[in-house]
């Protein structure tokens, strides 16, 4: 459905490219959604492929040496991109999110998945005095950080890379308070939001 140029070779005249595909059926499934709500979408496109061309078009980002990982935190899943010297090489969506976060304080302070949530939502990481389950929340976020650096170490073994260098959150997960402090400390990778 949809390609982009991850790197140029212009000795050999040739490009690398990522391809996204999918059955057509699929897509004319989607397309229905959207038909019988009036829409006809022009383009059909993975969400990854325009943030990198985002990405690409901010100068101090695109400069970035060695290995990056942007990683959208939403609710129920996360996505991760990994760009090694400025090249999109790999995507991988995880199953787990924001509520995986929310579930663990839940079993671990003893309270509901909801006031869970709305305390990591309300609070983030920061102290303060109206939360007793701040370290409830601390030991969630960092084994909820510990299954993403997996797959950022995966990442750096499957193509033989250096390990990440950088990281930029975005998502509705990425402005939990404190967060992009409390990932620079646990992993040891500069981390900020996109």
């Amino acid at each position: 459905i949809d390609f982009i140029i991850t790197k140029k070779i212009p000795e050999e005249k040739s490009s690398e490219i990522l391809v996204a595909a999918t059955q057509k059926q699929v897509i004319a499934q989607h397309l229905e959604l959207f038909e019988a709500a009036g829409a006809n979408p022009t383009i059909i496109t993975i969400d990854f492929f325009s943030l990198y061309g985002l990405y690409l078009q901010i100068p101090s980002y695109a400069q970035l040496p060695g290995s990056v990982a942007l990683l959208d935190l939403g609710v129920q899943s996360t996505q991760v991109a990994y760009i090694s010297n400025g090249q999109l090489r790999l995507i991988r969506t995880l199953p787990y999110g924001v509520s995986t976060i929310a579930k663990e304080v839940s079993d671990i302070a003893g309270i509901s998945q909801s006031e869970a949530l709305e305390e990591l939502i309300r609070f983030g990481l920061e102290s303060h005095d109206q939360s007793s389950h701040l370290d409830a929340i601390m030991q969630a976020v960092g084994s909820f950080w510990n299954k993403i650096n997996f797959t950022l170490t995966s990442f750096t073994a499957q193509t033989q890379q250096e390990s990440i260098s950088h990281l930029f959150l975005f998502g509705g997960g990425a402005h939990i308070k404190g967060l992009a402090s409390f990932v620079t400390h646990h992993m040891q990778v500069p981390t900020e939001l996109f």
